[in-house]
C-alpha cells in the first residue's frame, strides 16, 4: 500500500484486518462495506483458508487500500425440499420415525421416574432437632419479697420485678420464676386461695403486666403452684371441716380425715381437745393440711386452677412437694403409684385444655418438681408419668461435711465431679430426659457461703452454664451474693442492684437486711466492668441460646486432677466431631494445675493448636477473651480458684 493512501476507520486509525460483513444476500469485507469504493483488478491473496464447499467463481475488486475478495452465497448443500418429500410416506422410513419417536419419549419417562425414585430412596438428612423452650433456657428464680420494692413499703413486689426484667434479659435470662406468688400464710406453701395474688406482692393487674412484659421480651413465666397443701384458712379446708352441713357435703373428701391419729407427726386434731377428728398434714407442720387427690371433686377443682393460670399466660408450673400427691394410709411415706397416676391426669388435662385453646395451642407447657433424696430412676419415673423434668437437687447440697460432700477434702471438687459424672451418664443414655440444674434456691444456703468464697462460687457458676439442659439460677448468684449474717433465712437478703441507698432495692427504711459489702458487690458495678462474674454469666448464657453444641451436644466429665477437672461439650456423627467443641477447665484448689486434653472425646491432636478463649472467671490473668491459644502440647494450665472456657 502506498504511503500516500489515507487510513481507513479502525482501531487507533490503523487499517483493520479483513473480516466478513453480512450485506443482503452476499458477504463483503469490512472495508468494502464501509467505504463503498470498489475497483476491479487482479486477485490478491489475503491468507484465508481455501473454501471447503464448491462456491461460485470469485470476483476480485480493488479498493483504495487493498484488494479483497467478495464471494457470492455458497451453493445449496444436501437434499432439496422436493427430494425430501419422497421420504414422507415411505413404508420404511415412516414407521422407523415413529418407533424412534416413541422410544425417545419412553426413555425420557423412564429417566424421570428413576430420578424420582433416587430422590425418595436415597438416605435423607437427619431432621434438625428443635428443642422446646424449657430444655435449654437459663431460668432466674427470685424470692419475690427480696427482689425489688416499687412502692417504698420495704417489700419486693410484682411491679418491682417487672422493672428489672430488661436487665435480666440483657444478661441472657430467658425464663422467670417468682416464689412466692399466691395468697398464703407468711409467704409459704400454706395457700389461702389458688387464684389470688398475695396482696403484699401486688394485684392481679400487676401480675398481668408482668406476664405481658415477659412475653414481649420473648421470655417465659414460671410460677409455683402448690397442689398438695393449703392453709387452714383456705375455703376448701373450712368447708371440708364442716362437711356435716348440707352445703359443704361435696368438700368432705378434699382432705384426709380420721377419727384416730396414727401418729402426731403427720396428723393433728381439728381443734384442741377434739379426739375424734384428725386431719393429715405436712410432716411437722399442722398449718399445712394435705389435699386428697383421690377425691374426684378435688381433682376437678385443681384442674380448673391449672386452666385458670394457663389462660392467664403462665408457661410453666413448679409442683412443690410432689411426694404428697399420694401417701400411705398413715401418711408417713409417699405412694409412688398414686403419685404417678395423679401426674398423668394433670398432664392429660393440661394437654387437652391446651389443644382446645387457640391462644396456647402451640405452646409447650412446662411441668417440673424436685424430690429430695430421689434416685435417677425415680426422677425418670416421674418424667415418664407426665413431668418434663426433675431438678437435680444434689448440687444444691454441695457443701463440705455433708452426706453429699464428706469431710476430709479441702474443696467440693470431688463431690461435684462425682455428681456430674453420675447424672450426665444417665442423661446421655436417656436423651428425652431433660436435665435441670441448680446450685441454689430459697431454702438452701447461698453457693458462695457453702463452698467457702466467691472465686470458687464463680467457677461453679461457670461450670453450671456449660451443663446440658435447663439451668436455674437463684437471684444474686450471678454476682456472688453471700448469706446474710443475721436472720432466720440468710439466703433471702435484698438483691444488690447498685451502690445507692439500700443497694437499689428500696427507697424505704427497710427491715430486710442488706449485705454490708453492697458498695463493691452489686449488679450495676459488675455489668459496667469488662471482666466480672456477671459478664462471664452473660457471655455463656447468651451463647447457650444460639450454639448447637451447647444446646444439643453430649457431655464429658474428666476425672479430677488434684482439685481441678475438665468438663466438655461436643457433637459427634459417624465418629466425627461436628460443629464446635467446648472445654471448660475448673480449678477449685489453691494451686495451679495442668490438665490433659488427650482424653476428651472428639478432640483430636490436630485441633489442639486452634483453641480460642470464650470466657473466664474474673480472676484469670493468663487468658484473654477471644485470644487464640496454641495448646499443641496437649496440656491446659489453669490457675488456683479459676475457670476458663475454650472453643475448638
Amino acid at each position: 500500500m502506498a504511503q500516500s493512501e489515507p487510513l481507513m476507520p479502525g482501531p487507533e486509525g490503523k487499517i483493520p484486518k479483513l473480516y466478513d460483513v453480512e450485506k443482503g444476500h452476499k458477504t463483503e469485507s469490512y472495508i468494502v462495506a464501509i467505504s463503498g469504493r470498489k475497483e476491479k483488478g487482479p486477485v490478491v491473496p489475503v491468507g484465508r483458508p481455501a473454501p471447503l464447499l464448491e462456491e461460485a467463481p470469485p470476483v476480485a475488486y480493488k479498493t483504495v487500500t487493498e484488494t479483497v475478495v467478495v464471494r457470492t452465497t455458497p451453493a445449496t448443500v444436501g437434499l432439496t425440499r422436493d427430494q425430501l418429500e419422497q421420504y414422507r410416506d415411505d413404508p420404511f422410513w415412516k414407521p422407523l420415525r415413529w418407533i424412534l419417536f416413541i422410544l425417545f419419549w419412553l426413555a425420557w419417562i423412564v429417566m424421570f421416574l428413576v430420578a424420582i425414585l433416587i430422590v425418595f430412596l436415597s438416605p435423607s438428612c437427619a431432621p434438625k432437632t428443635v428443642q422446646k423452650w424449657y430444655q435449654t433456657k437459663v431460668c432466674y428464680q427470685a424470692w419475690t419479697p427480696s427482689l425489688q420494692d416499687s412502692n417504698g413499703d420495704g417489700v419486693g413486689d410484682l411491679k418491682g420485678a417487672t422493672s428489672r426484667l430488661e436487665q435480666l434479659r440483657k444478661i441472657g435470662v430467658q425464663s422467670f420464676w417468682l416464689t412466692p406468688l399466691l395468697d398464703s400464710d407468711q409467704f409459704s406453701y400454706a395457700i389461702r386461695d389458688h387464684r389470688a395474688v398475695d396482696g403484699k406482692l401486688g394485684t392481679s393487674e400487676d401480675l398481668t403486666e408482668l406476664i405481658d412484659t415477659l412475653h414481649d421480651k420473648d421470655m417465659y413465666m414460671i410460677m409455683d403452684l402448690p397442689v398438695t397443701t393449703t392453709s387452714l384458712e383456705h375455703e376448701w379446708f373450712q368447708r371440708s371441716s364442716r362437711a356435716s352441713e348440707p352445703a359443704n357435703q361435696n368438700y368432705s373428701s378434699f382432705y384426709f380425715w380420721r377419727a384416730t391419729a396414727p401418729n402426731d407427726q403427720f396428723w393433728s386434731p381439728l381443734s384442741a381437745g377434739v379426739k375424734d377428728n384428725f386431719y393429715m398434714h405436712y410432716e411437722g407442720k399442722p398449718q399445712w393440711p394435705i389435699l386428697n387427690w383421690k377425691s374426684p371433686e378435688l381433682r376437678q377443682q385443681m384442674f380448673d386452677v391449672f386452666t385458670y393460670w394457663l389462660e392467664r399466660g403462665v408457661d410453666g408450673f413448679f409442683i412443690s412437694y410432689v411426694d404428697y400427691l399420694g401417701r400411705t394410709n398413715d401418711g408417713t411415706k409417699p405412694d409412688s403409684d398414686s403419685i404417678q397416676d395423679v401426674l398423668r391426669d394433670i398432664r392429660h388435662h393440661i394437654d387437652t385444655r391446651k389443644n382446645e385453646t387457640d391462644s396456647i395451642k402451640d405452646k409447650a407447657i412446662l411441668l417440673f418438681t424436685t424430690v429430695q433424696e430421689s434416685k435417677e430412676k425415680d426422677k425418670l419415673a416421674l418424667v415418664n408419668a407426665g413431668l418434663n423434668t426433675v431438678i437435680n437437687y444434689e448440687l444444691g447440697k454441695v457443701k463440705l461435711g455433708t452426706s453429699v460432700c464428706p469431710a476430709g477434702e479441702s474443696t467440693v471438687t470431688k463431690c461435684v465431679n462425682e455428681i456430674l459424672a453420675d447424672v450426665v451418664a444417665v442423661h446421655n443414655l436417656n436423651e428425652d430426659f431433660t436435665p435441670m440444674w441448680e446450685f441454689g434456691n430459697p431454702y438452701a444456703s447461698r453457693l458462695a457461703s457453702r463452698v467457702g468464697n466467691r472465686p470458687q462460687a464463680e467457677v461453679l457458676t461457670m461450670l453450671q452454664l456449660l451443663l446440658p439442659g435447663s439451668n436455674n439460677f437463684y437471684y444474686g448468684e450471678e454476682i456472688g451474693m453471700r448469706d446474710l449474717t443475721t436472720g432466720e433465712t440468710p439466703q433471702r437478703g435484698a438483691m444488690l442492684w447498685d451502690d445507692s441507698v439500700n443497694a437499689g432495692f428500696s427507697t424505704a427504711n427497710v427491715s430486710l437486711p442488706i449485705s454490708e459489702d453492697f458498695k463493691n458487690i452489686n449488679f450495676a458495678k459488675q455489668y459496667s466492668q469488662e471482666t466480672s462474674p456477671v459478664k462471664m454469666f452473660k457471655k455463656l448464657a447468651k451463647l447457650r441460646q444460639r450454639d448447637e453444641t451447647l444446646i444439643l451436644g453430649k457431655s464429658f466429665v474428666g476425672k479430677p486432677v488434684g482439685q481441678a477437672f475438665i468438663f466438655s461439650r461436643y457433637r459427634r456423627e459417624n465418629e466425627t466431631t461436628i460443629g464446635k467443641l467446648y472445654v471448660g477447665a475448673v480449678n477449685l484448689g489453691l494451686e495451679a494445675t495442668s490438665l490433659s486434653l488427650s482424653d476428651i472425646p472428639g478432640l483430636k491432636a490436630d485441633m489442639w493448636p486452634k483453641a480460642e478463649v470464650v470466657t473466664k472467671t474474673s480472676n484469670v490473668v493468663d487468658y484473654e477473651v477471644r485470644q487464640k491459644k496454641d495448646l499443641s502440647s496437649g496440656i491446659l494450665n489453669i490457675g488456683p480458684e479459676q475457670g476458663v472456657v475454650l472453643r475448638f
